[in-house]
C-alpha cells in the first residue's frame, strides 16, 4: 500500500512475525518520521488491528489493508465528515469500484446494517477516543483465526451500536482495493466464511429468527456461484450453534 506523506497525518503498521521477530529488519522505505513499525510475535488480522488501535494516538483513525490504494482527497474528505459532525464516532466510507450495495445517501445506523450492504475493512474510520477502551476487533474472528475466519468488521460495528457509539455510512468515496474482499471471494476451501456468518447471523437475529438468515445465505451463495447450498448450509448452521464462548 503505496503511503502518501501529509501534514498531519502518521501510519501505524502491524508487522506479524511469530516466532521470528528476532530476525526481522524493517525495510528502508519505511524508515520514516511520520510511519511507525511495530513487529509483533502474533498472528491474526484481529490481534494486529487492536494492537494498532492500542498505538495509535491520532484524533481520528482509518483501518486500511496493504492492497489499498487511497484516493488524492481521502484524508480531506475523512477530516471534513467528523469535523461536521461532533457527535459521530465511526464513519464507513465507499471504496471505489466495489461490487457491493451502498445506501445512496448518509445513513445513520440503529441496530443493524442495511439491507444487502456488508462492512468491509478499508471503509472504516473513527476517533480515536471513542473506541479506545470502548471496542475491539473480536480476535476468534477473521483471517488467520482457526475456525472463523470473516465478519470481524460486522461485529466490530455491532459491538459499537450496542455501546450507543454513533455509526454513519457516509457516500464519499475514500480509497481503492484492487484484490477481492472475503464476501466477494468463492469460499468453498475451508468453510470459514460461512461458519463466521452464520455466527454473526445468530448475534444479530438470535435463535428462531436468525435459521431463515442462515437459509438465505446459503441460496445467495449458490446464485452467486460461491458455494454449492448444502455447503454454506452446513459450515453456517455450524457457526450458528457455536457456543456462546466460542464468538468472544
Amino acid at each position: 500500500m503505496p503511503l502518501p506523506q501529509s501534514e498531519g497525518v502518521s501510519y501505524v503498521i502491524v508487522w506479524q512475525m511469530p516466532g521470528m521477530t528476532r530476525i526481522a529488519q524493517i525495510p528502508q522505505s519505511l524508515d520514516r518520521d511520520d510511519i511507525f513499525v511495530i513487529i509483533s510475535d502474533t498472528s491474526g488480522l484481529s490481534i494486529s488491528r487492536n494492537i494498532a488501535i492500542a498505538a495509535a494516538s491520532a484524533d481520528i483513525c482509518m483501518i486500511a489493508d496493504d492492497d489499498t490504494v487511497l484516493l488524492p482527497d481521502a484524508f480531506k474528505d475523512i477530516k471534513k465528515t467528523f469535523a461536521s459532525d461532533k457527535a459521530l464516532d465511526i464513519a464507513l466510507f465507499r471504496i471505489k469500484g466495489k461490487r457491493k450495495t451502498y445506501p445512496s445517501e448518509h445513513t445513520r445506523l440503529h441496530r443493524k446494517m442495511p439491507h444487502g450492504y456488508w462492512v468491509t475493512s478499508s471503509e472504516i474510520t473513527f476517533r480515536t477516543s471513542s473506541i479506545k477502551g470502548q471496542i475491539q476487533f473480536r480476535e476468534k474472528f477473521g483471517l488467520g483465526s482457526p475456525r472463523f475466519t470473516a465478519a470481524e468488521e460486522a461485529f466490530f460495528i455491532s459491538d459499537a451500536l450496542c455501546r450507543g457509539l454513533s455509526v454513519a455510512i457516509v457516500p464519499i468515496e475514500i480509497c481503492a482495493q484492487p484484490q477481492l474482499s472475503s464476501g466477494e471471494r468463492p469460499f468453498t476451501s475451508d468453510g470459514g466464511f460461512p461458519a463466521s456468518q452464520g455466527a454473526y447471523i445468530r448475534h444479530i437475529h438470535g435463535i428462531i429468527y436468525g435459521i431463515p438468515h442462515i437459509f438465505m445465505l446459503a441460496l445467495r451463495a449458490r446464485r452467486a456461484h460461491k458455494a454449492p447450498f448444502l455447503f454454506t448450509l452446513k459450515h453456517a448452521f455450524q457457526g450458528f450453534t457455536c457456543k456462546t464462548t466460542e464468538m468472544l
